[in-house]
């Protein structure tokens, strides 16, 4: 294999591979609510580490959010990849999502407590991806989240499982996406985010034209799983009350 510049051609190839783990890649808390008739909106930045241009560094999804609070433990929300129109062969990437967190500070026993705390959610992430020339692609996964919050810091962590259809020959669709984050809260409705993940973990990516940075890797027996990412976000929330 040789080292590609960067050209309309390694984007293509970024997107091939990167189709087969798009699962997981915002960098948002979905263990937590906004909480009802709120509005949010939410930047994000990042995605698997890959090497072709000599360094380490994360494909720059670029994707901008925005998400309602339907109900105190009930969030949907969608995000459009800015950066899918200038990657030939894709001109639209966006994620629609459903977040259900019945557990988390600040509601049952921990209403006492809206600061700190433990929360568990469950989501479900319709990904759709098109040209508008040649057909729609859609991935469906859950994802399940728990995290603890003590004051400004909230630790994250779960797990993405999808489901790929496009994959070749007899491989495994079922994709399996670790993930583990950091969120930083302030008191004026901003929050920062980072957030790393372990994409894929069944699928063997030997051979891929993309050099990802891989969790666990034996060349001898030609085995490469799980490339690492990281990815970090912004998120802002305008209060009902402040809307109104």
């Amino acid at each position: 294999m040789h080292k590609f510049n960067l050209s309309g051609k390694v984007y293509v190839l970024f997107l091939a591979a990167s189709l087969q783990m798009l699962f997981s890649c915002t960098a948002v808390n979905n263990s937590r609510t906004i909480g009802k008739g709120n509005t949010g909106v939410e930047l994000s930045l990042g995605g698997p580490l890959m090497t072709n241009l000599g360094v380490a560094m994360p494909i720059p999804n670029l994707y901008l959010g925005g998400r309602f609070g339907v109900r105190e433990d009930l969030d949907i929300s969608g995000h459009l990849n800015l950066t899918s129109p200038i990657i030939p062969g894709i001109a639209l990437d966006l994620i629609t999502s459903a977040h259900w967190v019945p557990f988390q500070p600040g509601t049952g026993n921990q209403s006492a407590t809206p600061d700190r705390g433990w929360s568990s959610g469950l989501g479900l992430d319709i990904q759709w991806v098109t040209d508008f020339k040649g057909g729609l692609v859609v991935l469906p996964s859950i994802d399940l989240s728990g995290s603890h919050r003590y004051r400004w810091l909230s630790t994250f962590a779960g797990s993405a499982f999808g489901l790929n259809f496009y994959r070749p020959g007899d491989e495994s669709i079922l994709q399996i996406s670790p993930f583990l984050g950091f969120e930083f809260i302030t008191r004026k409705n901003l929050s920062f985010c980072i957030k790393f993940t372990a994409y894929d973990l069944l699928f063997n990516y030997d051979g891929s034209q993309v050099y990802w940075v891989y969790l666990k890797e034996n060349t001898p027996a030609r085995q490469k799983y799980a490339p690492l990412g990281i990815s970090i976000g912004a998120s802002y929330v305008f209060t009902r009350r402040a809307q109104d």
